[in-house]
């Protein structure tokens, strides 16, 4: 019984999808006899409303008009075939490019390296590692030789032998041989993707299997654990001391930065200090200002220095770093965000790291189960035993396959010959290969990527019908600047005579209304209101400053209430109760035992402002009107026809 009712409910929502799909494409609207589906109109009606909104016949309608506003404007630049300009096109690619984007990634993996990535932020960790060395293109025997010996390493270091002393030894990291191959603390992409993953999966004191990355083959010790400090933003006051400093220098470095310290102590300024005596001139003007920091991108002890304050304005002891003597302060501390707030920041560094790659790598695996993607290791190999030396420095020529027409790799309707291969890897000569075969698969992988993907790409808009909406969107959109710019927005400000007719005929639009200039003081009686009016009788009206008052009224009148500014007497309770409204102080009883004294400095009658004074608002409304009379010269053109009975389908309680 389950099961039937189950059947039946998937059938159900099976038919009602396909019945609102079948709905979608019906013809909402004809433009000079051009359909438009209702999926179209409603793409961009539903952008432009609130999500899940009602929606009523009069919205509706409201909404067809702009619509067919808007595609009148398209067809009239399609008319001037404007859509076939090399410039339009190249626009227009560029913009399809980045919109396909989205759509040729697997969503799945691009969250949950984004989640990852927000989940290694949480965390600074330490460690230490021993590398051995390995190009990225190295043969297969190097690279096995280069495995085993890292395998040796890592026994030795599970059978207790010291770490450092091995990294010192055996590590091809020139910095091993001075710290033993201590990274000290890092967080999130401050090392290459496959590194930083193997190290935030082990727990403190682990050693992990070889990891290999872009450098080689890394074995790596978790040697501590702890929660992210996330950014701080600090001052700074240097004492230098050089490299070839003895004690006695630094002795003296600290007697200086103490001595500057007991300054600030006793309340000297931070800042110009910095500007007269500290020795890092790049900061000293700016008042000794870092850039915001986190781990791993400053000196280690002034980072430990910097994050151990913990109050804004707090300035430390002298800090010993390898550069001399500091003094920090701090100025603004930046935890670790919220997933929200760091999203965009998090998907910004992933697109210029590695692990951008996931998405893209599990989605071309996606496209060649579906496409039946098939490669000949045969063909392959012929053509990478034409790769010569002459490859390496840029002279090797896809002729030498000219006559070699097998296929390397097919998918769908499409094959890939050994000559066209041939022709990409002539576009990746110039650098040195160990391993021919190895190389070119390598390659293949490539090419084999971009032509699956440019396949896929090619089928969004058939696809995706949102694709193909925001595609027409961006089509019309950059059509539309041009020709709105030329007929509407550049000609209202340009068309000086035009401008001056308009402002002519809508004067009465731009009137504006009485405005008082004036301060209002209430007082809790009549006799303060009444001292306070002989005290303001004795200033000359026109050289005041009303807002200067304030402080007279409040402090030695004891006002209760005091603003100034311009008024619409209309709009104002106590002013518009002065009868007339002229200049000169007025005394008003408000009622409820209060008192107040309305300084009116002058009053504006109502006027028109000069063309010059709302130029702006003037052009403005030109705009307007030449839209208007442009959009009613375009319905006259070309004919609209409105299936009502379709688009009222959107309607929605």
């Amino acid at each position: 019984m389950i099961k039937k009712i189950l059947v039946v409910t998937i059938l159900t929502f099976s038919l009602a999808v396909i019945a609102r799909s079948q709905s979608l494409d019906k013809i909402a609207l004809k433009i000079n006899g051009k359909p438009i589906t209702l999926g179209e109109f409603n793409y961009l009606f539903t952008k432009n409303r609130a999500a899940n909104a009602a929606v009523d016949s009069q919205q509706l309608a409201d909404y067809v008009k702009l619509f067919v506003d808007y595609k009148l404007k398209v067809e009239a630049v399609l008319s001037k075939k404007m859509d076939t300009t090399s410039a339009f096109r190249s626009e227009l690619a560029g913009y399809r490019v980045q919109l396909a984007s989205q759509y040729l990634t697997d969503t799945t993996a691009d969250a949950r390296v984004l989640n990852e990535a927000y989940g290694f932020m949480q965390y600074d960790l330490r460690a230490s590692h021993i590398l051995v060395a390995l190009s990225p293109g190295a043969t297969p025997s190097d690279t096995l030789t280069a495995y085993n010996r890292t395998l040796e390493l890592r026994a030795m270091i599970l059978a207790n032998a010291p770490f450092d002393s091995l990294a010192r030894a055996f590590s091809t990291d020139p910095s091993a041989k001075s710290n033993g191959g201590d990274l000290g603390y890092f967080t999130a992409f401050r090392m290459v993707y496959p590194f930083e993953r193997a190290a935030y999966r082990l727990s403190v004191g682990e050693v992990s299997p070889p990891v290999r990355t872009k450098f080689g083959y890394h074995i790596i010790k978790l040697t501590d654990k702890r929660k992210a400090r996330g950014e701080v933003k600090v001052a700074h006051i240097m004492v230098l001391i050089p490299r070839t400093g003895s004690e006695t220098d630094w002795d003296n470095g600290l007697a200086r930065i103490s001595s500057v310290r007991e300054k600030i102590m006793r309340g000297a300024d931070f800042g110009q200090l910095a500007a007269e005596v500290s020795d890092d001139k790049g900061t000293a003007q700016s008042g000794g200002v870092l850039p915001q920091f986190g781990i791993g991108r400053i000196l280690p002890t002034f980072a430990d220095g910097a994050f151990a304050l913990t109050t804004i304005g707090e300035v430390s002891m002298p800090i010993r770093s390898q550069a001399g003597w500091h003094l920090i302060k701090l100025l603004e501390k930046h935890p670790v965000g919220s997933f929200s707030d760091v999203k965009g920041e998090l998907k910004e560094k992933i697109s210029r790291d590695e692990r951008i790659l996931a998405g893209q790598t599990s989605f071309v695996a996606t496209l060649k189960k579906k496409y039946g993607y098939k490669m000949n290791q045969q063909n392959i190999d012929a053509v990478a035993n034409l790769l010569d030396t002459t490859f390496s420095v840029g002279k090797w020529s896809a002729e030498a396959a000219l006559k070699m027409k097998k296929i390397v790799f097919a998918f769908a309707n499409q094959k890939v010959s050994q000559y066209q291969f041939a022709q990409y890897l002539q576009t990746k000569q110039g650098q040195p290969i160990e391993d021919a075969k190895l190389f070119a698969n390598e390659a293949l992988i490539g090419l084999s990527a971009e032509k699956l993907l440019a396949y896929q790409s090619e089928k969004l808009e058939k696809t995706y019908p949102n694709f193909r909406f925001l595609m027409n969107e961006y089509h019309d959109g950059i059509l539309l600047f041009d020709i709105s710019d030329k007929t509407v927005w550049s000609k209202a400000s340009k068309d000086s005579s035009g401008l001056v007719a308009f402002y002519e005929r809508n004067k009465a639009n731009y009137l504006r209304p009485l405005i008082a200039n004036a301060a209002v003081a209430i007082f809790s009686d009549s006799t303060t209101a009444m001292y306070a009016k002989a005290d303001l009788m004795e200033m000359d009206l026109n050289s005041m400053v009303l807002d200067s008052l304030k402080g007279l009224m409040l402090n030695k009148y004891q006002a209760t209430n005091f603003s100034s500014g311009s008024y619409n007497p209309s709009d104002h309770q106590l002013i518009s109760k002065v009868i007339p409204l002229v200049p000169g102080i007025h005394f008003l009883e408000t009622g409820n035992q209060t008192s107040c004294l309305i300084i009116v400095k002058s009053v504006e009658k109502d006027y028109v402002p000069a063309l010059d004074e709302i130029r702006g608002v003037v052009i403005s409304g030109y705009q307007d009107e030449l839209d208007h009379l442009w959009v009613k010269q375009l319905r006259l053109q070309y004919p609209v026809v409105v299936n009502w009975a379709v688009i009222s389908t959107l309607v929605k309680k």
